[in-house]
């Protein structure tokens, strides 16, 4: 377990425009970020790292998501998890502690990390708020994981 659990986010994620923005964001803010495109490997980071938030993007899931959802809780039993994405009636049973939208992703990540405490940059305020905006930067992992 890291000294820094407390503030510790893992994302499954594809690379996504708004997702990598919300990511920096939470960087620039202290916020020590975990990324990859694989699921496995985010529960392994999760539970190695003791993450406060597991955040996925719902069409990375394995194929039984809820059920993946189960093992990364028994993995870090206080995580919160959160999906990007659409809420359908399908999903409603998921062990799914928030679902956030794509559109929504910036303020949501920020929020969950302190709300007005942390500010976002100016590449994801143009994201949020519609603008076109090419990325800055790509979704990384830290070194050390």
């Amino acid at each position: 377990m890291t000294s820094d659990s407390g503030r510790t986010i893992v994302v499954l994620s594809d690379g996504d425009l708004q997702v990598s923005e919300a990511l920096e964001t939470l960087r620039h803010a202290g916020v020590r970020v975990l990324a990859t495109s694989r699921p496995y490997e985010a529960a392994r980071w999760v539970a190695r790292h003791q993450a406060s938030i597991f955040a996925a993007t719902v069409s990375l899931l394995p194929q039984d998501g809820p059920r993946f959802l189960r093992e990364v809780r028994l993995l870090a039993p206080g995580v919160s998890t959160l999906v990007i994405g659409p809420r359908t009636e399908a999903r409603a049973a998921w062990p799914v502690d928030q679902w956030i939208s794509q559109a929504t992703v910036v303020g949501d990540l920020v929020q969950m990390f302190g709300g007005t405490s942390i500010r976002p940059t100016a590449a994801s305020m143009a994201i949020a708020n519609g603008a076109a905006a090419s990325p800055s930067h790509a979704t990384r992992a830290a070194a050390d994981v």
